[in-house]
C-alpha cells in the first residue's frame, strides 16, 4: 500500500492527467459545441528554427472546417486555494466585452504560372491580429501568478510564446500535408488557447489609486469580478516584425497576440459560443485571398 501511495503521488504530480479530463470533456460533449479533437499530444517543429515540442489538444471544427484551436492545458498546484487563481489587471478600463483575437492564417493552393497553363505550389502565411471571435470576453494586458518568479519572465507569458510558437509549425505541417496530396486548397485559421483549473480573476482599479509610496492598493479601490475566460493580450512576439514603421508603438503592435485563457469549468460555454465573423469562407476572400492573390476572388 505504501508504494501504491507513493506511485499515486507520483502521477498526481504530473500534468497529464488533468490533460486528459479536459480532453475526456471535450469529446463528450462534442455534440453540442462541434469541436472534435484532431490530435493530441502532436509533434511540431518550426520550419525557421531548431524549436520543437508537442502540442496538448489539438482541435478541429465540424463546420467551421478550416478554424483550428491549439490548446494548452496547464494544471496549477497549490495546497492553498487562494494560490489557485490568475489575477488579470484591468486599469482604469471598464469590464468590457471584446471581439478581436488573433489568427495565424495560412493558405496553399496550386496556381497557374505561365500561359502554358503550368502549375505551381504557392504558399502565404501571416499572423491577423483583429480577427473578430466570439464568445466575447475582456481583455487584459497583465497576470498574476502566484508562483512567479521577478528574476524570470512571467509563466504565463513563457506559456503563450510558446503555444504561438507551436501553431507556426502546425501550420507548417497541414500545408504540408496538403501539398503531398498535390491538388486543391488549404486554408487554417489557428488560434491559441490555454485551459487551466486556476480560478481567473479580473482585478479593476484606478491607476490614480495605487499608493506611489509603496506601489500598493487597498481593498476599498478594487474591484475583483470571475470570468470563465479572457483574452490576454500582449506584444508577445520578440522577433522584429515585417513591415514597415515609423514608431516603437507601429512595430509593438505589429507584434501583440491574443491568448485566450479557458478555465476549465468555463470551457464548454467558450467553445458552444464559437463563432468567426463572416464564417470561414467569407473569412478567407476577405483576410487572405486578397492579400496573396493565391486563387481567383472577386
Amino acid at each position: 500500500m505504501e508504494h501504491q501511495d507513493e506511485t499515486l503521488k507520483q502521477i498526481n504530480r504530473s500534468g497529464f492527467p488533468f490533460q486528459l479530463r479536459v480532453e475526456h470533456e471535450i469529446r463528450t460533449s462534442q455534440a453540442q459545441h462541434g469541436w472534435e479533437v484532431a490530435s493530441r499530444e502532436h509533434p511540431w517543429g518550426t520550419p525557421d528554427s531548431e524549436s520543437s515540442g508537442f502540442i496538448d489538444l489539438v482541435l478541429s471544427h465540424r463546420t467551421c472546417t478550416s478554424d483550428r484551436l491549439v490548446i494548452e492545458c496547464k494544471r496549477v498546484k497549490a495546497d492553498d486555494s487562494r494560490q489557485l487563481q490568475w489575477i488579470f489587471l484591468l486599469a482604469d478600463q471598464e469590464l468590457s466585452p471584446i471581439k478581436r483575437a488573433s489568427s495565424f492564417e495560412v493558405g496553399g493552393a496550386l496556381s497557374t504560372s505561365s500561359p502554358l497553363g503550368s502549375t505551381e505550389w504557392k504558399e502565404a502565411r501571416l499572423w491577423d491580429n483583429d480577427v473578430q471571435v466570439d464568445p466575447e470576453s475582456p481583455e487584459s494586458e497583465f497576470c498574476i501568478l502566484s508562483g512567479d518568479d521577478s528574476k524570470r519572465q512571467p509563466i504565463l507569458e513563457t506559456l503563450c510564446a510558446e503555444v504561438l510558437e507551436s501553431i507556426e509549425g502546425l501550420a507548417q505541417e497541414e500545408v504540408r500535408i496538403q501539398h503531398s496530396q498535390s491538388k486543391g486548397l488549404i486554408l487554417r485559421f489557428i488560434f491559441p488557447a490555454i485551459v487551466t483549473n486556476a480560478k481567473l480573476r479580473v482585478c479593476q482599479f484606478k491607476s490614480s489609486d495605487v499608493k506611489i509610496a509603496d506601489g500598493k492598493l487597498d481593498l476599498d479601490t478594487v474591484t475583483l469580478t470571475s470570468m470563465p475566460f479572457i483574452r490576454f493580450r500582449k506584444s508577445l512576439a520578440t522577433e522584429f516584425p515585417k513591415g514597415k514603421f515609423s514608431a516603437l508603438k507601429d512595430a509593438h503592435q505589429a507584434r501583440e497576440r491574443t491568448v485566450f485563457i479557458i478555465s476549465a469549468e468555463g470551457l464548454p460555454e467558450f467553445l458552444k459560443g464559437w463563432k468567426v465573423k463572416g464564417g470561414p469562407m467569407q473569412f478567407a476572400i476577405d483576410e487572405f485571398a486578397s492579400k496573396f492573390d493565391l486563387w481567383p476572388h472577386p
